[in-house]
């Protein structure tokens, strides 16, 4: 029993800690407006095309509607994701990424602070051309942005607010606003669109440029996913990203490492029945 109390003590020692991030985007210059579920959406009447990014490390949810009469093409290759005047075109495999804040922070003594920090990440793409028959859809997502290094912003940015968790009484959560000048990110999305045909001197060639950034990061390590009202919603503004320390190899190792010390030393100790 002594031994099995040690090991248990040094696995929740070394047990892993997790942090949540929940942010919330606005878009500033571009066709799409946000609708009551969060989504963005452009519509004429040719088509309609809605972002979504609701989910895990900000995936980006495209759905693209032909509401003509002629065929609705998407063509990936000559539509990019914009970062910093970065374009990459969705057809890449992979692209990274760097972002810098400065914001100024008022907390409950009034009293304004300023910081700078960083976050960086990376983005997985696939390729493809989507063809939309007259009259129907298509769901597709290009890219999903991930490895976000949310813990480089400074602690000292975040200023603690009331949040109303979903059915559990309201609690303060670590929040910090941007204005889209100081947002940690910031892209665009350029899609390429052709009506009827591929062939630009056949079809009719036209562009959406939409514009996104962050506006809000919430940070927690005691309100869940499901107690956010932006995920239990699904709105298509909210996402999240989770940052686990205390956990992989070198944890695993060296839990084993001291287990095995604690199995030796209980070893070495006489039970009481040895008297």
């Amino acid at each position: 029993m002594k031994k099995l109390l040690m090991i248990l003590g040094v696995l929740m020692l070394f047990s892993s800690c997790s942090t949540y991030y929940y942010s919330t985007l606005s878009s500033s210059e571009g066709v799409a407006e946000k609708d009551d579920f969060g989504d963005f959406v452009y519509e004429n009447d040719s088509v309609k095309v809605v972002y979504s990014f609701f989910g895990y490390n900000l995936p980006i949810h495209i759905t693209v509607i032909n509401n003509s009469d002629q065929p609705l093409y998407v063509d990936w290759q000559r539509s990019a994701l914009i970062i910093d005047d970065v374009a990459t075109n969705y057809k890449q495999n992979k692209l990274t990424f760097d972002g810098n804040i400065s914001a100024n922070t008022l907390n409950y003594n009034r009293n304004f602070s300023s910081t700078d920090g960083s976050f960086n990440g990376s983005i997985s793409l696939p390729d493809g051309v989507s063809f939309i028959p007259p009259k129907s859809r298509t769901d597709h997502t290009p890219m999903t942005l991930g490895d976000f290094s949310f813990d480089r912003i400074p602690k000292k940015s975040f200023t603690k607010v009331k949040f109303a968790r979903e059915n559990l009484a309201p609690s303060k959560i670590n929040t910090m606003r941007f204005a889209e000048f100081n947002s940690p990110l910031k892209f665009r999305s350029y899609l390429t669109l052709y009506s009827g045909s591929l062939d630009p001197e056949k079809g009719k060639p036209f562009v959406l440029d939409q514009q996104f950034y962050i506006s809000e990061v919430m940070k927690s390590a005691e309100i869940k996913p499901e107690e956010v009202y932006g995920y239990s919603n699904k709105r298509g503004d909210f996402f999240y990203y989770k940052k686990t320390k205390g956990s992989g190899f070198g944890a695993v190792m060296g839990t084993i490492a001291v287990c095995a010390a604690c199995i030796a030393i209980d070893a070495a100790i006489p039970n009481a029945e040895d008297y």
